[in-house]
């Protein structure tokens, strides 16, 4: 495809996702597949800039990355996911959310990095370390999101509602270790801790048990 036209049909698809605001049911289909088009445009550095000029934000910005990816920009992608990693200004729920999607890019290594210096940062909020953990877990990092999940589940200065989500965290993780099952069964009868944590935590390590039977 010559150069001039293969711009204009680039640039006619960019207008349809442009207007997605303004898509209507009949419309949706069309829009949809003008974004699939450009996913398609394998290293085509035009469609590449395009879409990220459209960007409106950080979540935009990560969208787009994450599109470039697809599209065979994969240095490209990396690196625009790892300096909304570690942008400050992007806050801790999008470095996390950049983190994760860094290591499902293959470069896992910088993204656990990343997502344990999160971890035991004291600024950043306990329900973004519990998601930071789950995080860690998905990316095949068990052993220190469990370890994450059960202190943020045990400790006291916490929330209620933080403790309770921990402890569910940890039966979706899966990890039925002997230090996972102590921690919550002693969570579970621990004197002075609010019931519904205990009761998360008496849930959890019935269901983790219960897992591990079958096995």
């Amino acid at each position: 495809m010559a150069d001039a036209p293969h711009r204009q049909v680039v640039d006619e698809l960019l207008i349809l996702v442009r207007r997605r605001g303004q898509w209507t049911r009949r419309s949706r289909t069309s829009a949809e597949d003008a974004i699939s088009a450009l996913w398609r445009l394998v290293g085509d550095e035009y469609a590449a800039a395009g879409l990220l000029a459209l960007a409106p934000d950080w979540t935009g910005v990560m969208k787009t990355a994450v599109s470039l990816g697809r599209m065979g920009w994969a240095r490209e992608s990396e690196e625009i996911l790892l300096a909304l990693a570690q942008d400050k200004a992007v806050g801790f729920w999008g470095r996390m959310e950049a983190a994760e999607a860094l290591g499902e890019l293959g470069r896992a290594d910088e993204a656990v990095k990343l997502l344990l210096a999160l971890a035991q940062n004291p600024d950043v909020e306990a329900e973004v370390r519990v998601q930071v953990a789950e995080a860690l877990g998905r990316l095949g990092r068990a052993n220190e999101a469990a370890e994450l999940l059960l202190a943020l589940a045990r400790d006291q200065a916490m929330e209620a509602k933080v403790r309770m989500e921990a402890a569910e965290a940890l039966e979706r993780l899966k990890r039925a270790t002997p230090e996972v099952l102590a921690g919550l069964r002693v969570l579970g009868e621990e004197s002075g801790t609010p019931e519904s944590v205990r009761q998360a935590a008496r849930w959890a390590l019935e269901q983790l048990e219960r897992e591990s039977l079958k096995r």
